[in-house]
């Protein structure tokens, strides 16, 4: 049996790069409301975050990356 904490270890991550633009696509796409405004660029917050992907599809510079980033939910 999969318990939730196992699900969420196995999801893909996303981190997005210190390259943003904050143009907002990203957020705007999120079916989450997982991408914050901070620091002059958006962050994933990644307790709400699914790995959906779609953020790492839009971004117009590629400035999301699929991987194990910093952490960012803060």
């Amino acid at each position: 049996m999969t318990n939730e904490t196992d699900f969420q270890e196995k999801k893909p991550a996303y981190y997005i790069l210190d390259n943003c633009t904050r143009c907002g696509r990203c957020a705007q796409k999120c079916p989450l409301h997982a991408l914050v405004p901070r620091q002059g660029h958006y962050r994933i917050d990644l307790r709400f975050c699914d790995g959906c992907g779609i953020c790492y599809d839009i971004c117009p510079i590629g400035a999301v990356e699929k991987g194990s980033g910093p952490e960012q939910s803060t």
